[in-house]
């Protein structure tokens, strides 16, 4: 099996900051299905800066990018 960390470089991330926030959402995941009232957003948004952050990251360097 061959690690690709193309994910990490494209998204100009390292190994341990992309670890770090992975189980952080993962976490407030684990916690917020156990106790539904809580963290209603907080995974969510994460998520939804993150999808922001990679799509600046994509536009900025490459230049037909929709």
């Amino acid at each position: 099996m061959k690690l690709d960390f193309a994910h990490l470089s494209e998204n100009k991330t390292t190994y341990i900051d992309h670890l770090f926030h992975a189980w952080i959402i993962a976490l407030a995941l684990i916690i917020h299905g156990i106790f539904p009232f809580v963290l209603t957003k907080y995974a969510s948004d994460k998520i939804m800066n993150a999808s922001k952050k990679t799509n600046e990251i994509r536009k900025s360097s490459v230049k037909n990018y929709p």
